[in-house]
């Protein structure tokens, strides 16, 4: 079998060549974890001897076209400058077989790219398309991370995410995500405090169960250019935050959901030149509506930003600004309400 190579015609890592446990076949039957997992210690080292900062030993990870299955997570232990890609988000897919296990699992992973993919956890039980993590060893931390142009999926269990950071409570920092297509309970979320500075461009999130973007702790400091499309049913809000590190800043995006932003513990969110538009009308019977739950937060709307509906449980300051317009408040908001913010 033909092994591709860059243009500087170094050897990349081909998952279907059969030098790596006879080679992933991509055929949408055959269970390829092996195959795989082979490939991806050839690229970066085996987790036991992981090229970790020698990352000059890396070779690019490449997943031809192909329907790869695959019976357990793919780990990527340690690894710095990486770059993993495949023949387009709608050429390559990885599709775990089981229920209830995450499709990538990082153990250290920094300054790495993955593009041109699909790949998910289970549909059902708990799990994550991309799960960013470490426990704190080894040399390699968790940062400054690339994924672009993917579809991934997160299962719909409760505590699943189609992108997952910093879990383990160490690192997490300036990861961004571009021009992504993701689903699943939650779309992108970050988990502990160190996990800052994250940002997401473009792209599409819809039909999570909890929330397309969840600030657990941590943050995602900068949302632009995002289609927001959760159906009223699904009872999930766009922009979810517990409490965030950073101040967010929400631009240009717009929203089809029936619930907007969930706001609690934030310290500070500006939103510039949105819109949302309401469920679709098949949504009918369910109420046509947006609301902001928020408590003790800041929000400042701003641009031409558009928001309506209800507001529930709400306390804090809302700023108005700079064309924003369209910003109903029915009862039930008791904080501060400014008009025009100079």
């Amino acid at each position: 079998m033909a092994v591709p190579f860059s243009k500087f015609g170094y050897p990349v890592v081909n998952v279907k060549n059969p030098i790596y446990l006879g080679g992933a076949l991509g055929n949408g039957s055959n269970d390829d974890v092996l195959p795989i997992q082979s490939a991806i210690n050839a690229a970066f080292g085996a987790p036991g001897t992981p090229h970790g900062l020698n990352s000059w030993q890396n070779r690019p990870l490449y997943f031809p076209h192909g329907h790869y299955l695959i019976s357990a997570p793919l780990n990527l232990t340690q690894v710095k400058g990486g770059l993993i890609f495949g023949d387009g988000m709608n050429g390559t897919w990885l599709v775990p077989s089981g229920v209830g296990y995450s499709c990538f699992v990082t153990n250290g992973c920094e300054n790495t790219r993955i593009e041109r993919m699909t790949f998910g956890a289970t549909a059902t039980g708990v799990g994550h398309g991309l799960d960013l993590n470490w426990d704190g060893t080894g040399d390699v931390e968790l940062k400054g991370n690339n994924i672009c142009n993917c579809l991934i999926g997160g299962a719909s269990g409760a505590g699943s995410y189609a992108i997952r950071i910093g879990a383990g409570g160490f690192g997490g920092s300036n990861n961004h995500i571009d021009h992504c297509y993701l689903s699943g309970n939650v779309g992108l979320g970050t988990l502990s405090a160190s996990a800052v500075c994250n940002s997401i461009n473009g792209g599409n999130i819809a039909q999570t169960q909890t929330a397309c973007i969840r600030i657990v702790n941590g943050s995602v400091t900068l949302i632009d250019g995002i289609g927001f499309q959760n159906p009223s049913y699904h009872d999930a809000f766009d922009v979810m935050i517990d409490d965030c590190t950073d101040s967010v800043v929400i631009s240009g995006c717009r929203s089809e959901s029936a619930k907007c932003f969930y706001l609690h513990g934030s310290n500070g969110v500006s939103i510039y030149g949105c819109n949302n538009n309401g469920p679709n009308p098949s949504d009918s019977p369910f109420p046509l509506t947006r609301y902001l739950d928020m408590a003790n937060g800041k929000l400042i709307l701003d641009g031409g930003a558009s928001l309506y509906g209800s507001f529930t449980g709400s306390t804090g300051t809302i700023y108005r600004r700079g064309g924003a317009y369209g910003v109903g408040f029915p009862g039930g908001f008791t904080g501060t309400i400014a008009q025009n913010l100079a």
